[in-house]
């Protein structure tokens, strides 16, 4: 007995090609104009042989697709205009003109070698224009226009990011190998759904968690792409919470950094110093009645009020300065000073008496410490080798 013949595979239109399609007609439900995940409708019920191509589909919600369902033949209800949406669709995306040389069958012969219109309807009759009279001429912006923005991205930046994602796999701490062909279909519709920014969050996030290798980095995921399709919504939303962090991270470390340059400020406009010039005290008097919540400093204001902080600090550690630079001396001459050697002897006596001088002094803006440093500057030159004061 012959075999059977084997029942035909069912032809699916391609994800890409259906998403244009949809917004051809519109992008809403043509029989209710519901908008959301709309379905394939048949024209002619595919259960009855109806085929899986563009002139019998219509974009359907589920409830208008399941009550349509229940018909032989549906009403076509999609916009007249469609087709030449779609073409202009898949033309945008491809970022390409069509130029079509036409030629007009207005007179075209009937079976009797008699010119007339004929019938309309009639096959004979219809223009049919083969692949080798069409010309693609890039242009990066249509001359004719469109009914609508495509909601999804084009078909360049679908795939660019789908690579960009395996690509970034492969180069990995443990390369992951490109998905399998069903995969790769699975991963441009996740990109039409969610964008190329979200997409690629998602798959960054995925990568980064590594739960497909133990912990001597083994796969033990056989197909981790796969696993990445399957839970999206999960590493989406890890996603977007990882980003959610560092948005606040950043907030607070701006707040902070704020807060600190106010402070700042604020305390350059307390200090005062006898040696302080003129156009300091202007700076500082216009900041002594600031106060409340932390205000924004500019750059030149800030780093004025540093630099008025920084001399100030000089000022206010000049006694603790002047002492540490005296102990440090002496300690050097302890023990290495020849009785008989007047001009050393002398120096450590001396540099004895202003260290006790300068621990005498209580108020740091005294005019004897500038003395008392005025006259040690001197003996430090005269050892051998001298004492550089402004060393560490």
């Amino acid at each position: 007995m012959p075999k059977p013949t084997a029942k035909p595979k069912r032809f699916l239109l391609d994800d890409y090609l259906w998403a244009i399609f949809v917004d051809a007609c519109g992008g809403k439900c043509v029989a209710c104009n519901a908008a959301g995940d709309l379905q394939r409708g048949h024209i002619h019920r595919h259960a009855d042989g109806g085929p899986v191509s563009l002139e019998n589909l219509m974009p359907l919600c589920a409830p208008c697709n399941g009550r349509n369902n229940k018909l032989f033949n549906m009403d076509d209800t999609r916009p007249s205009h469609w087709r030449s949406n779609f073409m202009k669709l898949v033309a945008k995306n491809l970022r390409v003109k069509p130029v079509i040389n036409r030629v007009t069958h207005a007179t075209a012969k009937n079976d009797k070698g008699v010119q007339g219109s004929g019938d309309q309807n009639s096959l004979r009759n219809k223009e049919v224009i083969g692949w080798e009279e069409l010309i693609f001429e890039y242009d990066s912006e249509l001359s004719t226009p469109l009914p609508s923005t495509p909601s999804h991205p084009l078909l360049g930046e679908v795939l660019g990011t789908v690579q960009e994602l395996v690509r970034r796999g492969a180069n990995w701490r443990v390369p992951t190998p490109p998905p399998k062909e069903k995969c790769q279909d699975k991963l441009k519709r996740l990109v039409q759904r969610h964008g190329s920014k979200n997409f690629l969050a998602a798959g960054f996030e995925f990568l980064s968690q590594e739960l497909w290798f133990d912990d001597g980095g083994y796969r033990i995921d056989r197909d981790p792409w796969q696993t990445f399709a399957d839970n999206f919504d999960m590493y989406l939303v890890d996603a977007e919470k990882r980003a959610s962090r560092k948005v606040k991270r950043e907030a607070d470390e701006r707040e902070r950094l704020k807060s600190d340059r106010w402070a700042t400020y604020l305390d350059a406009g307390k200090v005062t110093w006898p040696e302080m010039t003129d156009c300091d005290r202007e700076f500082v008097d216009g900041m002594k009645n600031l106060s409340g919540e932390p205000r924004e400093v500019n750059d030149d204001d800030y780093q004025r009020a540093k630099d008025i902080l920084d001399r100030y600090r000089v000022f206010a550690n000049r006694k603790k300065a002047l002492a540490d630079l005296i102990s440090k001396t002496l300690n050097r001459l302890m023990g290495k000073i020849d009785a008989n050697d007047e001009e050393k002897v002398f120096l450590y006596y001396k540099l004895r008496e202003l260290s006790r001088e300068v621990d005498a002094v209580k108020d740091i803006t005294d005019p004897k410490l500038a003395e008392y440093y005025a006259e040690v500057i001197p003996l430090l030159r005269e050892l051998d080798p001298p004492v550089n004061p402004f060393s560490r």
